[in-house]
């Protein structure tokens, strides 16, 4: 493997605020080649050692975060090039690094985006499960790889293994849950795989399924004995009347939120009724208002 080192040091006379220029600089065998950062900061608060910066003002925890960034990156884009068999150069490191070419696809990047359009289209429980899977995903690419993001190309077979290990093992997360985490992963690298962005499925040969779960359901008992709970708190209070709501109507808490006094209407036969469009199905549904419903105070 080529040995690759990188250098941050400050360079070049002082600008107008009496800071230096910070840069960058990557050597690949023997050959360098450096840039700058579009970063300055008075060299007294600089430490040459640790190439970073000395303090702990937001400021300069802030500059270190984006260094550490761009050293990451840029190890990031070397298993890149060898993932992809190409010869790591100081001239293809740094121009891959710098964005010069074929722009490179980061799975966080994608994740991000692919949240922000499935937070306009689906539902909030829906849009919720999406942004645990971004969490999940962080933290695996800090444990695992070290880095904050990683190349698109980089995800093989292995990656979607390891992701899965590590949900049962580091998060002890039960099977199903993983399993979900997993397929909604494998729904947004689809979306990469049809744009183009990445050649292969690494999830072809993912296999592992959902195990049947028996429900246990509350009994009429049960139920009454939630309904007849004395509780202290109005909050407590407003959840379990909303609990028993949703008991007595079939209707999902997402649907619940939403309803309004416009969604009440007197039926044929002379009752209440709920008229509404289920917000996960898009379904019209025309439910009766049984009397128990009446007394959760919503």
């Amino acid at each position: 493997m080529k040995n690759v080192t990188i250098l941050i040091y400050l360079k070049g006379r002082k600008n107008l605020k009496g800071e230096n220029p910070i840069y960058i600089r990557i050597t690949v065998d023997g050959m360098r080649k450096e840039k700058s950062l579009n970063r300055s900061i008075d060299p007294k608060k600089w430490d040459k050692n640790k190439q970073r910066g000395k303090g702990r003002t937001e400021e300069i925890r802030r500059l270190n975060e984006f260094l550490s960034s761009e050293i990451e990156s840029i190890y990031s884009k070397r298993q890149e090039l060898i993932y992809e068999e190409k010869n790591v150069t100081v001239e293809t490191l740094m121009n891959l690094y710098s964005g010069i070419g074929e722009k490179s696809r980061n799975l966080i990047e994608t994740i991000e985006n692919e949240n922000k359009r499935i937070k306009k289209l689906l539902e909030c429980s829906t849009y919720k499960k999406y942004i645990s899977l971004f969490n999940h995903v962080k933290k695996y690419l800090l444990f695992q790889y070290k880095v904050s993001d990683i190349s698109l190309k980089i995800i093989d077979y292995e990656f979607v293994i390891n992701f899965d290990y590590y949900l049962r093992t580091e998060k002890n997360i039960g099977n199903n849950v993983t399993v979900k985490y997993v397929t909604t992963l494998r729904k947004i690298v689809k979306t990469a795989l049809n744009k183009g962005w990445i050649d292969k499925d690494p999830f072809i040969n993912y296999k592992v399924s959902k195990e049947k779960v028996e429900r246990e359901f509350l009994t009429e008992h049960e139920i009454n004995k939630i309904v007849n709970k004395n509780l202290h708190f109005e909050r407590l209070s407003k959840v379990r009347d909303i609990f028993i709501f949703c008991i007595y109507t079939g209707l999902a808490y997402s649907d619940v939120k939403l309803l309004s006094k416009n969604d009440i209407i007197i039926g044929i036969d002379g009752e209440k009724w709920i008229k509404i469009n289920r917000k996960k199905t898009n379904t019209v549904s025309n439910i009766p208002i049984l009397p128990v419903s009446l007394f959760a105070r919503i």
